[in-house]
């Protein structure tokens, strides 16, 4: 059993390194192939509870800052920015522990974003998937004209992964044509140690599982 076991870890770690190098080949997201009228950057809890404070902060979220920033900074495109805002008796403390509470300044948008409060929309969730959160639909349902959606964020393996699945799975329920666009260097996920939330091992499976399902990956 020991060596059977064995034998299907090899295979496992020498899938994961396939996977990695295919990452390499992956092209370069060019925003000129986009058109601004058709096109949304939507910033998944790009925040200060996951970047620099909070029990679900994580050094590794420091990464993508330079190309979220960038991205908040393209101009002529829809933006949307979720934050992740909870009462401090969320449901979702049963599967996580206490976060980004609506009293503390873990719900606030990190200063390297250009929030522009004037043309840009501000999503407060509470739950993993922006994607239920009503001011959301009613954002989706305003902006019909919008087939291009570029997600980034934190954290990968949660908060993107369910939102850009969910999107994608929407748009095919109802034969509409979406293209759902992940860059993977503006993406991370959180380790809690090298056993419990490998913060490689979740972004790679995350980022896999969306190519898998549809989810289109780009390099920055």
């Amino acid at each position: 059993m020991k060596l059977e076991l064995y034998k299907n870890m090899e295979k496992a770690v020498e899938s994961l390194l396939n996977i990695e190098e295919s990452f390499k080949a992956l092209p370069n997201l060019n925003l000129d192939s986009f058109k601004k009228e058709d096109t949304a950057i939507i910033f998944v809890d790009v925040i200060e509870g996951f970047v620099n404070e909070g029990a679900l902060s994580s050094p590794r979220a420091l990464n993508i800052l330079p190309y979220v920033e960038q991205l908040s900074k393209a101009e002529g495109f829809k933006k949307l920015y979720f934050a992740d805002c909870h009462p401090a008796d969320a449901s979702e403390f049963n599967s996580y522990p206490p976060h980004c509470i609506n009293t503390t300044n873990e719900p606030a948008l990190v200063k390297e974003l250009a929030f522009n409060k004037d043309v840009d929309t501000l999503v407060e969730k509470n739950s993993t998937n922006g994607f239920h959160a009503l001011k959301f639909k009613e954002w989706l349902k305003n902006n019909k004209n919008i087939v291009n959606f570029i997600v980034v964020g934190l954290v990968t393996d949660i908060c993107v992964m369910q939102f850009a699945l969910t999107l994608k799975s929407y748009f095919d329920e109802l034969n509409g044509i979406a293209k759902i666009i992940v860059p993977i260097e503006a993406v991370e996920t959180y380790t809690i140690d090298e056993t419990n939330h490998n913060g490689e091992l979740m972004n790679t499976f995350a980022l896999y599982n969306m190519q898998m399902n549809g989810i289109k990956l780009y390099r920055m």
